[in-house]
């Protein structure tokens, strides 16, 4: 009887397969019917879901999907165009994950020639209306396309629904959004560590995952809502305290993509020294990092043998900036601490980013 009801806490991973897990659990336990509405609960963060909501005059040159409490598939769904038929003919598409409530407009052809199409949606009465105008090029294989959520908490309800109704289990409610009664029974959770999450942000500069947990920072701090305000003030307090950053230190968002962040490299090595001398977080953390010549930002740096393996960081990189922090191993086993910020106007990243790397080879000579 009454409502079911869908929580969610900033786990940014959540993705299809994770719903699925959800509703076989409540097959097991015997539920066949909800009497009431499926509402889905955002509460956890506030509900300014883009960086232009909260970061005023950002214009970013990353743009990322919506950062919300109740995430499915980094909020964003795939649409597929094939242009196999002929040319002039219509282009075909296919939606993941599948839903009823995604309606689907082309008006895209094939063409001969090197095309672009254009990609809409809107988000009204419980239904996303997608518009596909302009044309893709023939070919064999289809090319995928993802398109940002407006209203993430929203179809989130309807999706979990219409997988109720798929796997039996009818619903005679509406999907709706809303916030969890207290006390409330739980039936099903879905989570990650937070060792997990630290590790999919750091090895690859996940950007959408460093937002998500900046919110979550914010609502364990402040015990009220995820929001920048307060987690802006949980790093700047947390890092003050431990004498850590400078008084020109200014965070605005999670992943640093921001142009209003500022922090210098005497605070990043002072932050590095912090976790290092933390026996309790930094092994966990020192795993977390990219190890330059074998994984995630630092796989393919033109490196030499010795640096390959012996040097975990995390890279930055930003129109006209890049940076590079992280523990180098020396040819004398010793650790050293490593901090590099470059700006520049002229000869690209790729110049700038092999200086980094021949930094670091200076330094183990």
């Amino acid at each position: 009887d009454g409502n079911l009801y869908i929580k969610g806490f900033g786990n940014s991973t959540f993705k299809t397969e994770d719903i699925d897990t959800l509703i076989s659990i409540l097959v097991e336990n015997g539920i066949k019917q909800i009497n009431g509405d499926i509402i889905a609960d955002d509460s956890y963060f506030d509900n300014l879901y883009t960086r232009d909501d909260w970061i005023i005059d950002e214009n970013a040159n990353v743009k990322l999907p919506p950062v919300s409490a109740l995430v499915i598939n980094k909020n964003q769904f795939v649409i597929s165009l094939y242009s196999t038929g002929k040319v002039g003919s219509k282009l075909k598409y296919a939606i993941k994950p599948e839903c009823s409530f995604i309606n689907v407009n082309i008006d895209a052809n094939v063409t001969e020639y090197r095309s672009r199409p254009r990609i809409t949606s809107t988000f009204n009465n419980n239904e996303i209306n997608v518009k596909v105008t302009g044309g893709l090029r023939k070919r064999r294989t289809p090319v995928g396309y993802v398109v940002n959520i407006d209203n993430p908490p929203l179809y989130f309800s309807l999706l979990l629904k219409e997988k109720l109704l798929n796997n039996g289990i009818k619903v005679l409610g509406n999907s709706e959004i809303g916030k969890t009664p207290s006390p409330s029974n739980d039936l099903a959770s879905v989570g990650i560590d937070l060792d997990s999450l630290i590790a999919l942000i750091n090895k690859n500069s996940n950007n959408y995952l460093a937002e998500c947990l900046f919110k979550s920072v914010g609502a364990f701090y402040s015990g009220e809502e995820g929001n920048s305000f307060y987690a802006t003030q949980a790093v700047l307090t947390t890092f003050s305290d431990e004498y850590i950053i400078d008084d020109e230190t200014a965070v605005v968002d999670g992943s640093g993509i921001s142009r209003f962040n500022t922090i210098t490299t005497g605070s990043i090595v002072r932050l590095l020294q912090k976790i290092y001398n933390d026996r309790i977080y930094y092994e966990d953390f020192y795993r977390s990092l990219a190890i330059s010549g074998i994984d995630g930002t630092l796989k393919d740096r033109d490196i030499n043998n010795f640096i390959k393996g012996n040097f975990h960081g995390k890279t930055g990189t930003l129109n006209g900036v890049t940076a590079l922090a992280g523990y180098l191993t020396g040819r004398d086993n010793h650790l050293y601490i490593i901090s590099s910020i470059m700006q520049f106007k002229s000869r690209g990243s790729s110049y700038h980013k092999n200086i980094e790397d021949k930094i670091l080879l200076e330094l183990t000579k």
